[in-house]
């Protein structure tokens, strides 16, 4: 199976500075796109009393709209933080990925469930970050380049274990 997506760009506006909060600058950012590849296979077995489906994915991000911190373009001195705040840029990236679930009803009563996730996520490019003033958090004029590094809550492994038992009253 194969799919694309689309998410539109847009700008973000932020004050210069503290000193000059009347001054706006503005930042753009292009679309997300994501081409997705996935191929699975769904099958029952023993009278449709255990169920196993397996599917493997491949994502493409040639554009991704993530968020980074727009440094501050004038002195503030008497603060804590230079930067701005957050804004949006784009980096690109991809996704590789295997799930697999099972489901058996040994009995009536009973139903048993699994399921299993493996992911690989990586930033193939990332906006580098320079100039970046959080004292704070120990950054001082810091530069910050995630390129290589795995994508935001994207766990490397999930896994979920179910049981149910049903009975009838009266």
């Amino acid at each position: 199976h194969y799919s694309y997506g689309y998410l539109s760009g847009g700008f973000d506006s932020r004050r210069v500075t503290t000193v000059t909060p009347n001054i706006l600058q503005i930042y753009d950012y292009d679309p997300e796109k994501i081409y997705t590849y996935e191929a699975g296979l769904k099958t029952q077995w023993f009278e449709k009393k255990l169920t196993a489906n397996f599917s493997a994915f491949y994502y493409d991000y040639p554009s991704i709209q993530v968020l980074v911190i727009l440094p501050s373009t004038g002195a503030n001195t008497n603060s804590t933080t230079t930067a701005i705040g957050q804004g949006y840029s784009n980096a690109a990236g991809r996704v590789k990925g295997f799930e697999a679930t099972l489901d058996a009803r040994p009995t009536d009563n009973w139903r048993l469930r699994a399921a299993l996730g493996l992911l690989d996520s990586k930033y193939t490019s990332y906006p580098v970050q320079s100039g970046v003033n959080y004292p704070r958090l120990g950054l001082v004029n810091a530069t910050i380049d995630p390129s290589g590094g795995a994508f935001a809550r994207a766990p490397k492994v999930t896994l979920s274990l179910g049981a149910d038992y049903t009975h009838d009253i009266g």
